[in-house]
């Protein structure tokens, strides 16, 4: 114990008092504007997150948003359990913990948004980039089926929330 608090231990700990401070800064913001610190777990409520276990979010709601979101995640999952031999044991890990955790939240309000940002098409599209003569054209076209998964978030409708 009397070795946690030596000098090289504290030297490479002060890079994390930036992102206390800035989580104090969000607490106080959020007090500020709401009166509670923790404003941002209760609005969790509204978007109809809960605990759960992470397959009884697929398919729990009726409207088409959840069903179209509850199809895409299970067409991502059959993807990356398709091709989980081309993936390290670290990108598994990561694409399932990207599919996983946001369905523990008890919806699939927001799966396209997490799906776009670590898609396993994007991971298995760059390991075979070196097939292709003109890598620029795959860099274009990941961008474009990116922008393409994220449309609907940055116009604010409702199926990407």
């Amino acid at each position: 114990m009397a070795h946690l608090f030596e000098k090289q231990n504290i030297l490479q700990s002060l890079s994390f008092v930036p992102a206390v401070l800035l989580f104090g800064g969000y607490l106080y913001y959020q007090y500020y504007k709401t009166g509670y610190p923790f404003a941002f777990s209760i609005a969790q409520v509204g978007w109809y997150k809960t605990s759960t276990f992470p397959l009884l979010s697929l398919f729990n709601r009726s409207d088409f948003g959840s069903q179209f979101n509850s199809v895409y995640t299970i067409l991502t999952m059959a993807f990356a359990v398709y091709h989980y031999k081309k993936f390290s044991l670290s990108e598994n890990v990561l694409i399932w913990l990207f599919i996983l955790l946001p369905l523990s939240a008890g919806t699939t309000i927001s799966m396209a948004r997490y799906i776009a940002i670590i898609f396993p098409l994007f991971i298995v599209l760059y390991k075979n980039a070196n097939l292709l003569k003109n890598k620029w054209v795959l860099v274009f076209c990941l961008l474009a089926l990116h922008l393409f998964s994220l449309y609907p978030w940055l116009i604010n409708h409702p199926l990407a929330y």
